[in-house]
């Protein structure tokens, strides 16, 4: 019986890390709420963040890094939820505040972790187009995610969901346009560098460049 290519095994396990990552994210930048109940909780997005960096670990050291903070993320963020579903309004509380400072913090080193991984990733593989894409959209992001954390505190309370303060006006409004673009490059960066650790492209065709044996 054939065994399996080790290296064709990494190769898969590193492209399900990173789509994971994609999957994570986007659970944790889009809310569906009935009512007081929340069908994509952030802490389940977290979480599925944590088991993708779980499987990069052996790509990269840092990737634990990633895994801590996005379990630790989890975890206030599941406070977070359970304040919520007993009306009690996180942010008017001096320690509520500081958690959002925290977990703005902890978002910031999160992003700039895991687009490190894949800048490195990029660097090893010779693909120049996604380091440049990772480092740029990087900096867009820790800037969205501080610019997100002082225009919450300035209005009475950070929060970084998409539907965050809408009725404050147009600064709001233009902060959500801004999620769904930081939405888009997460996603997008996630994407390629999985599909360049599965199939060796960035946007590979129809057939796969590896195969297992």
């Amino acid at each position: 019986m054939a065994l399996l290519d080790p290296e064709l095994f990494r190769r898969q396990q590193y492209g399900d890390g990173f789509w994971y990552l994609m999957v994570g994210f986007a659970l944790v930048f889009f809310d569906v709420n009935v009512g007081t109940l929340d069908f994509l909780p952030d802490p389940l997005g977290f979480a599925v963040i944590a088991y993708g960096s779980a499987l990069l670990r052996p790509l990269h050291g840092w990737a634990t890094n990633a895994y801590v903070i996005a379990i630790g993320l989890a975890v206030v963020s599941g406070f977070r939820l359970l304040a919520a579903l007993n009306d009690v309004a996180y942010s008017d509380h001096v320690l509520g505040r500081f958690m959002e400072l925290v977990e703005a913090g902890a978002n910031v080193g999160l992003i700039w972790i895991l687009f490190q991984i894949v800048l490195e990733l990029a660097q090893r593989l010779n693909a120049p187009s996604l380091g440049h894409e990772a480092a740029t959209h990087r900096f867009f992001l820790v800037v969205l995610i501080v610019g997100a954390t002082a225009l919450g505190a300035y209005f009475g309370g950070a929060n970084l969901d998409l539907e965050a303060g809408l009725d404050t006006g147009a600064a709001a409004l233009v902060l959500f346009l801004m999620f769904i673009v930081a939405l888009v490059l997460v996603l997008r960066v996630f994407l390629q560098a999985s599909n360049l650790c599965r199939y060796g492209r960035l946007w590979p065709p129809g057939e796969r460049r590896l195969k297992f044996p």
